[in-house]
């Protein structure tokens, strides 16, 4: 008595509207056709471009259906420290590199800038080749460096702690 083509649809098994399609507009069926239902993990059975098949888009979607909107995007990101590839995060697999970034002496663009090291003793400042690490004795001034020739100025021109004069 409930199956005919007046009747409603419900998740049976059977085609409770004689439409021909089984337990079409339930969890069951396949709405969008893309071989899922909501069951199956679909979490938007009426786009086929959704699915737990399809590929995570950078489009504000969740696209594969894993409850995450963006990922495996430059869009996300995926260390938590606020800034995605979009914004300048020059590797979202480490918190402590982004553009806002403390830059240590560590052999690592920390802030993103393209420059490693800067600003440590690691860095050579004044491009006259030698950083502290390597015997600068003023990395702002780039005469003085271990590289220089002492001179009788009364200035340490080549970083050893004599000065000629």
């Amino acid at each position: 008595a409930n199956i005919s083509p007046n009747g409603s649809e419900v998740e049976n098994g059977q085609d409770d509207d004689c439409d021909g399609i089984i337990d079409e507009g339930t969890p069951a069926y396949d709405d969008d056709g893309d071989g899922l239902s909501e069951y199956d993990g679909d979490c938007d059975d009426s786009d086929a471009n959704i699915s737990p098949n399809a590929p995570e888009l950078e489009n504000s979607i969740d696209d594969d259906c894993d409850g995450i909107v963006d990922d495996e995007t430059p869009a996300y990101d995926d260390d938590g420290d606020g800034l995605s590839e979009n914004d300048g995060d020059c590797d979202d697999s480490d918190a402590s590199i982004n553009p806002n970034g403390t830059e240590i002496e560590n052999g690592q663009d920390d802030d993103c800038d393209g420059i490693a090291d800067e600003g440590t003793n690691a860095y050579d400042d004044d491009g006259d080749g030698y950083s502290e690490n390597d015997g600068d004795c003023d990395d702002a001034d780039p005469t003085l460096s271990p590289g220089e020739t002492e001179t009788e100025n009364g200035i340490d021109d080549d970083c050893n702690p004599v000065t000629s004069d």
